[in-house]
């Protein structure tokens, strides 16, 4: 469109992907309207959020729900686990100068919608 190109990851596509990345390998992935839900079970954490676009090319997670051993974690918890580590998606190698204009959660899919940038 004249917005640019939409592009889509499924849930199964990107639990493949992650589970390659040894940080990352027991970390599980669900996509629901408007949301992410990330479980990783040894950790017996699960957390629910959204993708925030930053800096044309990033995707970082933002929590906005956590729970420990099925135990509700309160907004500074959930600040305290990321202040360290953010989970963040850097596809600007993918994106070879376009930018990453916004992020769509739908069910089981990841939509992305890119800016091409032909003269650079």
């Amino acid at each position: 469109s004249g917005l640019g190109i939409k592009g889509s990851i499924d849930k199964k596509t990107f639990n493949e992907i992650i589970s390659n990345q040894s940080k990352l390998e027991n970390m599980i992935i669900d996509f629901k309207p408007g949301r992410i839900g990330i479980e990783l079970p040894d950790k017996h954490l699960k957390l629910s959020g959204i993708f925030i676009v930053q800096e044309w090319h990033v995707l970082k997670f933002q929590a906005q729900e956590g729970f420990f051993y099925d135990m509700p974690l309160e907004v500074g918890s959930l600040e305290e686990l990321f202040r360290e580590n953010q989970l963040a998606l850097d596809l600007e190698p993918l994106l070879q100068g376009s930018t990453l204009q916004s992020v769509e959660i739908k069910e089981d899919v990841l939509e992305l919608m890119i800016k091409l940038n032909f003269f650079q």
